[in-house]
C-alpha cells in the first residue's frame, strides 16, 4: 500500500495542513517546534501518523475519543483525506459525521459507514492491526505482531500473503455444504415418505389377493337381472312364510280353545247370562268330546304341515340370501380387483420415486462430506496452516537476518506453525514478555521489516512507508549502531519516516528530508519540508 499524500482539517493540534509523501525518499524525520512551551514535545509530529491511521480505519494509534479528535479551537469541521495507491481518494469528517469513499475518481461510498470501511479495507486488503503491525513501530503503537494473538497473527500474514481467496472458497464450500446438507434432509424425508406408502399399497395389494382366494368359489356368472329376480323372490318368500307363521298362530289359539273345552269333559250346568240376566243350561256330551279330539287331531296334523312349509320356506329364504351376499361380496371384490392395477401401478411409481431419492440421498450425502472436507480444507486449520508452515522458514529467515543486524546476533527469534514465538538469547529461551523495552523494540522492528518482505510472495506490491515514533528510546548505543546499519540498507527501498528525539541518530543521517511542525498558540502547522532543518 502506498501512501500519496494527506489533508488534516481540524485534527487534534491541525487546523489545516497538508503533506505529499510523494515528495519524500529515504530516510525523512519528522521534527517539531512546540513555541507554546519553547521545546520539541506536544508540536503534532504524531498527530501526522494518528491522522493517517484515523482517515483509514476509523481509529487513532493512540486511545481516544471524538472530543480529544477535534481541534478544541475550531470545535466542528474535523476531516483527514487520504490518497492512496494514486487512485483511491478516502476522507473522513467528525461533527458532522461522514465517510466517502473514490476509486479512480468513482464514489464507492456505501449505505452506511460500516459498509463503506469494509469496502475500504477490501480495496487496500489491509486493516487496522495489519497496518500497526507492519507499517508502524513506536512509542505510542497499541498493537504489535509479536503481543498479538495466533489467530491475528494469522489475519495478518493472510493478508499480506493475499490469501483472501482461499477464504472466499471456504465460504462457498461452507455455503454448498449447507445446501447439500438441506438436500440431504430433503431426500430422506422424501424416502421416509415413499417408503410408508410403498408399505401401505403393498399391503392392501396383499389384502386383495388374499381375498380373491376366499372368494375365488362363488358364482360369478350371475347378472344384476339375476340379482333383482332373486332378490325379489326373496321378497315374495318372506312374505309367505309371514303369513304361515300367523297362520300357525291363528290355529294355535284355535287349539288352546279346542283343549280347554276338552279339559271340562262331560257336563251340565245352568249359567246366567251377563247381559240379560237370563238363565240356561249348558250341556257337553261324550260325543261334543270326541267331535273335539277329532278337531284337534286335524288341526294339529295342519300346523305341522304348515310349519315344515315354513321351516322349507325360511331354508330357501337362507339360501337366496346366501347367493345374494355372495354376490355382493364378489361384486365388492370385483371392484377391488379392477383397483388392483391402479394400486400396481401406483407402487410402481412409488418405488421408482424412493429410488430416486435414495440416490438423490446418496449424491447429496457424499457432496455434503466432500464440502465438509474443503470448508476444513480452506480454514485456517487447513490450507492456511500449510501455508504458513511453508513460508516459516523465510520468515524466520529474515525475522533473524534484520535481528542480527540489530542485536550483533545476540538473539534469535522462530515461528512454528501456530505462530507462537521462541526468541533466545545466550542458548536460553526467554519469555517475550520478560524482555527490556529496548529488546522488544530490537525484535519487533526485525518482525515488521520481515512482514513487509513477506509481500514478495503476493501480487502486491510492498508498502512504500514505514512510520518509526520514538523507535531508540530504551535502545543501548550497540541498538542505536545497529538501527542506523539497517535504516542505511532500507533507506534505498522504502520511505521511513522517524519521529525521534535522539541526536545521534539524527547526526548519523545528516543532510536527509524534513518535515518540520510547528507550534504556535495551540495550533499546529507544516512549516516546510526540504533536507534543511528547522531550528
Amino acid at each position: 500500500m502506498n501512501i500519496n499524500e494527506i489533508q488534516i482539517k481540524n485534527f487534534y493540534s491541525f487546523q489545516d495542513a497538508q503533506i505529499s509523501f510523494d515528495d519524500y525518499d529515504g530516510i525523512v524525520f519528522i521534527e517539531g517546534y512546540n513555541k507554546d512551551t519553547k521545546g520539541g514535545n506536544g508540536s503534532g509530529k504524531s498527530s501526522i501518523l494518528e491522522a493517517i491511521c484515523w482517515g483509514l480505519f476509523g481509529k487513532t494509534i493512540r486511545k481516544s475519543n471524538e472530543e480529544a479528535r477535534v481541534n478544541i479551537q475550531a470545535g466542528k469541521a474535523c476531516s483527514v483525506t487520504v490518497r492512496v495507491n494514486d487512485n483511491v481518494v478516502i476522507t473522513r469528517s467528525a461533527r458532522p459525521s461522514s465517510l466517502l469513499l473514490e476509486v479512480d475518481g468513482g464514489n464507492l461510498t456505501k449505505e452506511s459507514a460500516q459498509v463503506t470501511q469494509a469496502e475500504i479495507e477490501n480495496t487496500l486488503n489491509t486493516n487496522y492491526k495489519v497496518f500497526t503491525a507492519s507499517m508502524v513501530l513506536g512509542q505510542h503503537a497499541n498493537f504489535d505482531f509479536l503481543g498479538a494473538s495466533p489467530e491475528d497473527k494469522r489475519i495478518i500474514i493472510k493478508n499480506f500473503l493475499n490469501l483472501e481467496w482461499i477464504f472466499s472458497l471456504r465460504d462457498k464450500a461452507k455455503k454448498l455444504k449447507s445446501n447439500y446438507y438441506t438436500d440431504l434432509k430433503t431426500a430422506r424425508s422424501l424416502e421416509e415418505d415413499k417408503i410408508s406408502s410403498l408399505k401401505e399399497i403393498t399391503s392392501t395389494l396383499e389384502d386383495i389377493e388374499k381375498e380373491n382366494q376366499e372368494i375365488g368359489d362363488l358364482d360369478s356368472s350371475l347378472s344384476d337381472k339375476d340379482i333383482s329376480s332373486m332378490d325379489n323372490e326373496k321378497v315374495a318368500l318372506a312374505y309367505k312364510v309371514a303369513d304361515k307363521k300367523s297362520a300357525i298362530k291363528s290355529m294355535e289359539k284355535s287349539l288352546d280353545r279346542l283343549d280347554f273345552k276338552r279339559g271340562k269333559g262331560v257336563y251340565k250346568k245352568v249359567e246366567r247370562c251377563e247381559y240379560c240376566n237370563s238363565e240356561s243350561e249348558v250341556v257337553q256330551t261324550k260325543e261334543d268330546l270326541e267331535k273335539i279330539e277329532y278337531q284337534i287331531l286335524q288341526q294339529e296334523n295342519i300346523r305341522l304341515w304348515m310349519l315344515k312349509d315354513v321351516g322349507e320356506l325360511e331354508d330357501e329364504v337362507e339360501k337366496l340370501s346366501q347367493s345374494l351376499m355372495g354376490f355382493l361380496m364378489l361384486m365388492d371384490h370385483r371392484d377391488l380387483l379392477a383397483s388392483k392395477e391402479a394400486y400396481e401401478k401406483q407402487k410402481l411409481s412409488v418405488s421408482g420415486a424412493l429410488e430416486d431419492h435414495r440416490t438423490k440421498k446418496a449424491e447429496a450425502a457424499i457432496n455434503y462430506e466432500v464440502m465438509k472436507f474443503w470448508e476444513k480444507a480452506f480454514s485456517e486449520q487447513g490450507l492456511i496452516k500449510f501455508v504458513i508452515r511453508n513460508i516459516l522458514d523465510f520468515f524466520n529467515k529474515k525475522c533473524n537476518t534484520y535481528l542480527s543486524r540489530l542485536t550483533n546476533r545476540q538473539f534469535y527469534l522462530e515461528f512454528n506453525e501456530e505462530l507462537h514465538e521462541v526468541i533466545a538469547t545466550n542458548k536460553r529461551s526467554i519469555p517475550y514478555i520478560s524482555l527490556s523495552g529496548g529488546e522488544k523494540r530490537k525484535i519487533n522492528l526485525a518482525v515488521l521489516m520481515a512482514l513487509q518482505d513477506l509481500l514478495s510472495f503476493s501480487k502486491k506490491s510492498k508498502s512504500n512507508i514505514l512510520f518509526l515514533d520514538e523507535v531508540t528510546e530504551n535502545l543501548d548505543d550497540k541498538g542505536i549502531t545497529g538501527l542506523c546499519n539497517l535504516l542505511q540498507d532500507l533507506k534505498s527501498k522504502r520511505k521511513i519516516f522517524i519521529i525521534t528525539h535522539n541526536k545521534e541518530l539524527k547526526s548519523l543521517f545528516e543532510g536527509s528530508d524534513r518535515i518540520s511542525i510547528i507550534k504556535s498558540q495551540g495550533i499546529s502547522k507544516v512549516k516546510k519540508h526540504g533536507n534543511k532543518r528547522t531550528k
